[in-house]
């Protein structure tokens, strides 16, 4: 037996009562590919908003996610799918304090532009300290042997070395004192 339901539209300033022409029936039941592939399925009825927010959901979910699997790996904790959180405590509970770090971030009601904007100068800033390392121990004989950067390879590294200093110098006075 097929069940429905019944959407009545809001009524026009002029009407003092529902007009049952305009009532929507909307067969209720239970959609396979809605279940199996949902965002190609909203895109394909048209859903833009519900599309957006699923993609907005899961991109948050999976930036989390990331930045557990990367935490752990750098501090060495154990960490797996398989395991209940309770054996992987270090793990879950950065992946919880991302979560709701990033819901802080939303309801507090700071600018996600200006957010970007900063990080993206934080990580300028990072990139010299990341990379001056990888340009010693590319030239060291004794770890790379014969297989060390030429001029080439360390002229580039140098360049951009500067670049991202420049950057640096000019995006962190500019975040501080610029905009509004």
């Amino acid at each position: 037996m097929a069940v429905y339901t019944v959407h009545e539209p809001p009524m026009k300033a002029e009407q003092s009562q529902p007009d049952p022409e305009r009532f929507v029936f909307v067969r209720d039941g239970f959609s396979f590919w809605a279940f199996l592939l949902p965002p190609l399925w909203m895109l394909w009825h048209r859903l833009w908003l519900m599309f957006l927010g699923y993609v907005i959901v899961a991109t948050a979910l999976q930036v989390a996610l990331n930045l557990s699997y990367t935490m752990a790996q750098a501090f060495g904790w154990n960490w797996s799918e398989n395991q209940p959180p309770k054996k992987e405590a270090r793990f879950s509970l950065v992946y919880t304090i991302a979560i709701l770090v990033g819901a802080l971030i939303v309801v507090t009601g700071i600018d996600p532009l200006q957010l970007t904007i900063l990080s993206m100068v934080l990580t300028a800033a990072t990139l010299p300290i990341s990379i001056v390392p990888f340009l010693v121990l590319m030239n060291d004989k004794y770890y790379v042997k014969e297989h060390g950067n030429g001029w080439f390879s360390n002229a580039v590294l140098c360049l951009i070395i500067a670049l991202a200093l420049l950057v640096t110098l000019v995006a962190i006075p500019l975040q501080i004192f610029g905009g509004r």
